[in-house]
This record gives structure tokens, sequence and C-alpha cells, in this order.
């Protein structure tokens, strides 16, 4: 991954570059040198593209090479004269592009010049360690109410993970807040708080290296007092963060939460780094039973798509001997509005139908074409009835 700073006043140049580049790349964007330089403070960049315009050329080139020796510059430029190029390579650009800038070109240059690392995130704070100090009640208090609710959450993990950002920035007052997820192959971010737009639209994380490849290696807490690999620092420092813990799925990593320093300036206790790790597991699990929440949603769809074109009459019967399902073939048969029988005794439906129904959950053996007369209807009925243990039994007719 690289950060990408550029420098422009044409919005169509960005737009172009925002096209051309990988995806993997973050893109930031500036119209003017002084907010690239406030940008720069907060995010390091790997590279700067310089679009040589009236507010943004040679002279905005030097003070870049003045104030930033160490990050590579090329310059966007309509100008092709020989002296042209030799000024803005004598003031310290790394090369020049041609605008209309052809699209490999510009990928090779980037390539070629951006910096392999970024420097090492360094701790937050100036306080020392407090490792020694307790949470406090109030956030035990704060971290079981929101635990107790997230069961709440299972049929949109969205709403999940935006709780728990909710729910951080109350109990622990990060800074940044920062929820990765894996989306179609790649990790993405799903929520944020205190992270400037264009890194979270931009980012891509891969498994393969970096802050993702670390905590899959480890499967506990990162933060920036332990050894990190240069590129997980990179990215740290990217989403200016202090701790990063996984959050896993049956033992796999499928994200992360990242988090900024705390606005007091303090660092996290021991107690409260215990008590996001406790936070993290119960999202974790909660993301877990999502997942099967919605496998089994699916296939429940699913059932009810098929049940809806059987043509034979389907009631499900609860071990509590109350109706559970009737599909609209068993509606229309029994001449009956089903909303007004689910959760019924299943007596509603007649002695008879009852009495096979109730027979087969007593023996537990399936009973193949009963033939009943239902007098509600003035029709004999071919009942099929099989018992499904816990889930009680199934009437076909």
């Amino acid at each position: 991954m690289k950060v990408i700073l550029t420098l422009s006043e044409d919005r169509s140049i960005c737009e172009s570059i925002r096209a051309t580049l990988p995806e993997t790349n973050v893109l930031l964007f500036e119209s003017t040198l002084e907010l690239g330089m406030r940008r720069l403070v907060s995010m390091p960049a790997d590279l700067i593209l310089l679009d040589d315009t009236s507010n943004l050329g040679i002279e905005a080139l030097r003070k870049l090479i003045t104030l930033i020796p160490d990050i590579p510059v090329l310059v966007l430029t309509s100008k092709r004269s020989d002296d042209a190029i030799a000024q803005y390579t004598m003031a310290g650009a790394r090369g020049c592009i041609p605008k209309p800038f052809d699209c490999d070109k510009l990928i090779e240059e980037v390539e070629t010049h951006a910096a392999a690392t970024a420097p090492a995130v360094a701790p937050s704070g100036t306080t020392p360690h407090a490792d020694t100090e307790a949470a406090s009640a109030t956030q035990y208090q704060q971290a079981l109410r929101w635990m107790s609710r997230n069961t709440m959450y299972l049929d949109s993990p969205t709403r999940l993970v935006q709780s728990l950002t909710d729910a951080l920035i109350d109990i622990l007052d990060p800074t940044r807040v920062c929820i990765l997820l894996e989306a179609d192959g790649a990790v993405r971010v799903a929520q944020s708080h205190g992270i400037p737009d264009n890194v979270t639209e931009n980012l891509l994380l891969s498994y393969t290296l970096g802050l993702m490849r670390q905590l899959s290696a480890q499967s506990s807490m990162l933060d920036t007092r332990s050894a990190l690999e240069d590129e997980t620092s990179k990215e740290l420092k990217l989403l200016g963060g202090v701790i990063a813990l996984p959050l896993l799925n049956k033992g796999q990593t499928i994200g992360a939460v990242v988090l900024g320093g705390k606005t007091s300036g303090l660092e996290y206790t021991r107690a409260e780094r215990d008590l996001l790790a406790t936070m993290i597991r119960c999202t974790s699990t909660c993301l877990e039973r999502s997942a099967q929440y919605k496998t089994i949603s699916t296939q429940q769809q699913r059932f009810n798509t098929i049940l809806s074109n059987v043509t034979a009459g389907v009631v499900m019967i609860h071990p509590n001997r109350t109706i559970s399902m009737m599909n609209d073939s068993a509606e229309h048969i029994l001449r009956l509005n089903r909303a007004e029988f689910i959760g019924q005794p299943v007596i509603k439906l007649g002695s008879a139908f009852a009495d096979i129904v109730l027979r087969t959950m007593q023996e537990g053996r399936p009973r193949i074409r009963q033939e009943i007369e239902d007098v509600s209807i003035n029709a004999r009925l071919g009942l099929t009835v099989t018992p499904l243990g816990d889930e009680g039994v199934v009437v076909i007719f």
C-alpha cells in the first residue's frame, strides 16, 4: 500500500489519477500547498504528485523539497521544453510527467519513485505507562450494558459495528476509531470516527502484508509499544491508531478494530485494554452469530418460497402442540386465515386433524395417507404426518 498526495486545483486531474492508480493505494487530494502541508503533518505520504499550475508551480516544488526532502515529488506538467524539465529537475523533482498523462507512464513512475516504507508509528502520549490503574466502575457498567444489547443486531452487522464504534467512543474516549471488515476478498473500512473520508473511502488492506497479516499471524492485540512490521506501522499511522485487535470468526481473522490515542493524552491502562479485548471478543461472537443468522434466514426464505409453490397443504406443529407454520395451499384448502391460527393449539384445525397429529407425536413414527373427514369444509383429507424430532411434526395433505 502506498499513500499518494496529489496537489492540484483541477478536479478532473484528481479524478483521472483516482481512475488510473490501483485501488491498493490510498489517494489524498488537496487544492493548495498550505492544505497539503497540513495533511502531511498527520499523514505522511510516500509520494507527492504536483500539478504544475499558476499557484502550484516551481515555487511550490521548492518549498516542498525544503520542508520535506525525504518525500519524492513528481510534477505533472504541460510544458514540454527541455529547459522547463531541467528547471524542475534542478529544483528537486524526481521526474516530470507530461499532461495529458499516459496512464501506464503514471503507474510506472509512481511505482518507481514511491517510498517503500513509512516512519514507524511513535507511541501515543508522553505520560508514563499506567498499566496498574483500574478501569472505572462506570466503564464496566457501560460495557456490560452494551454487551447485553448486542443480540438486537444479529440481523444487521452494519448496525452492530456502528454500535461498537459508539460504545468505544463513550467508554474509552479515543481520538479515532476504525473498524475494518472483509468484503469481496479485501479488507475495507466499515465504520470510523475521526478519520478523513478520503482515507476511509480509499483504504484497501490485504492479508498478505501489513496490519492484517500481522493480526492474522498473532491473533492478539498489537500496539505501538510492541515490535511492529514496517508496513503495519505505516498502516496504523495512516489510521492514526495506537492499538489494533483482530475480529475473528471461528478462529479466522475477518477484520480489525483500530483505536487512536485517548483524547486526554493519557495511555490506555491495562484494565482498559482488557476491557477493550473483552468487547472485541463479544463483537467477534456476535458477527459469527450474525453470519449464522443470515445463513439460516436465507435458507428459511428459500424454504418458504418452495412451500408457497407447493400445491399440497403443509402445516408444521410445534412440540408444544401449537401451529408454527402454514403454507398458502393449506390456507386455501382449509379455508381459513392463517394469521389467526399461527401460535394456536392444533385442536383449532379440528379434532380428527389434531388426533392424528398428537398420536404421531406420542408414538414418534410417521403416518402415511391417513384419511379424515373435515366437517368444516365438508371434504375428506389425506394426511401424511412426519415426526421432526425437537421441531415437532409436519403434516402434508
